[in-house]
């Protein structure tokens, strides 16, 4: 539900996990690069997470969006797989888990849940089998007019794990 024009967002915090996976949506957050980790089995994705719509203030017809520069990194990440056709960029419409198992190593990272998590993207489909993840807020969410940073607003493709302060 968006807020209403003249609200002012307060984040209550800066490291989500899969434990606030349903308070959480990524509809519309721009990702602006992803890597592996081979040695520690993570997937990184660095993007710009929209909390909250908020509703046109008239005269104005179209949203503002409080946004920040993220973080997310999928633990014990295997099984991936991508089928995407880019040309300007990643956009997410959605990101949804679904079959709940308990991980083939559960005794060594001591976890007794993971999910195949769908990234589905305008420009296609990523998937892979995780624990869960934290997402890092980098920077505290700004208010604009669009719905990403341009690189000049939020610096190069970023995956350091320190949170605002």
């Amino acid at each position: 539900m968006p807020l209403p024009p003249d609200s002012i967002f307060e984040l209550s915090k800066a490291i989500w996990t899969e434990e606030d996976f349903d308070q959480m949506g990524w509809h519309d957050a721009t990702v602006h690069a992803l890597a592996f980790s081979t040695d520690t089995f993570e997937l990184l994705l660095d993007i710009d997470y929209i909390y909250a719509w908020v509703d046109p203030k008239p005269p104005e017809e179209h949203f503002n969006f409080w946004i920040s520069p993220c973080t997310l990194v999928f633990s014990n990440v295997y099984d991936f797989s991508a089928s995407i056709e880019l040309s300007q960029g990643l956009e997410v419409s959605d990101l949804s888990r679904v079959d709940e198992t308990k991980p083939r190593n559960s005794d060594y990272i001591k976890r007794e849940k993971e999910w195949k998590w769908i990234f589905d993207c305008q420009q296609g489909e990523l998937s892979f089998r995780s624990v869960g993840f934290q997402q890092i807020t980098r920077k505290m969410p700004t208010r604009g007019k669009r719905q990403s940073f341009s690189w000049e607003e939020r610096g190069n493709p970023c995956f350091d794990r320190s949170a605002y302060k």
